[in-house]
């Protein structure tokens, strides 16, 4: 091997990145010879990595978020721990338990985010995955329909007021279904805003605003109002 200028008897102080072998050679100075040790090799490790995990997700309030997954470390001593950790907004935790490269979360109420970290078993250190959010959507709520008077004379007017659902993403279909005289309930697709007139009024009607969550976070119905025309 090559010699290192300036060693006594304990070497290297560098640090490595590569795998070496040592031995110490002693010369005599009054012309007695030389002699080696026994070599001594170093194995260096390749660096500790660790992939990412799955993607982000995005789901409805109360619902369960696909299976969370991660290929797992590479390098160092091959031999690894795993503990998977959760962030709801206060700070890194562990989840109890959850111990090996893949984790499926239960049923989310709030925005959640999850990283796995691996501890080298031959202490060659430890990784925090990259942290994967779940974005819980706020909890679809229905709307709610009123109107000016809901007792009224044959041939007068009353107006309908509606508020339309929130939550979800937001882009949510609204539907107006309307029952006359207790005839069966209809969707009217020309009611699309939230106030409309019946001018004159001669029968009763029964009224309501279905709200569907183009996200797919469900369907949700304001209660009925009843309107009777005397």
């Amino acid at each position: 091997g090559n010699p290192i200028d300036g060693a006594g008897t304990s070497q290297p102080s560098d640090f490595l990145e590569n795998t070496a072998s040592f031995s110490l050679t002693a010369n005599s100075t009054e012309g007695c010879g030389t002699v080696n040790s026994n070599g001594v090799t170093v194995e260096v490790y390749a660096p500790l990595e660790l992939d990412p995990s799955m993607a982000d997700q995005t789901i409805c309030f109360g619902t369960v978020p696909k299976h969370i997954t991660n290929a797992g470390a590479a390098g160092a001593s091959e031999s690894y721990s795993y503990q998977w950790q959760q962030n709801t907004g206060s700070g890194w935790s562990a989840i109890s338990g959850e111990t090996t490269t893949e984790y499926q979360p239960g049923s989310l109420t709030t925005t959640t985010e999850y990283r796995i970290v691996v501890t080298d078993d031959a202490g060659c250190g430890t990784l925090n995955g990259a942290s994967n959010t779940v974005t819980v959507l706020s909890n679809l709520e229905p709307g709610s329909v009123t109107a000016s008077t809901v007792e009224l004379c044959y041939l007068d007017d009353f107006t309908v007021s509606g508020t339309f659902a929130m939550g979800a993403d937001g882009d949510i279909t609204n539907t107006w279904y309307v029952q006359l005289d207790g005839d069966g309930f209809a969707a009217d697709d020309g009611l699309t805003g939230t106030t409309w007139t019946v001018d004159p009024a001669t029968v009763d009607h029964d009224i309501f605003i279905e709200s569907v969550s183009n996200f797919g976070c469900g369907t949700v119905y304001s209660d009925t109002l009843h309107v009777e025309v005397l």
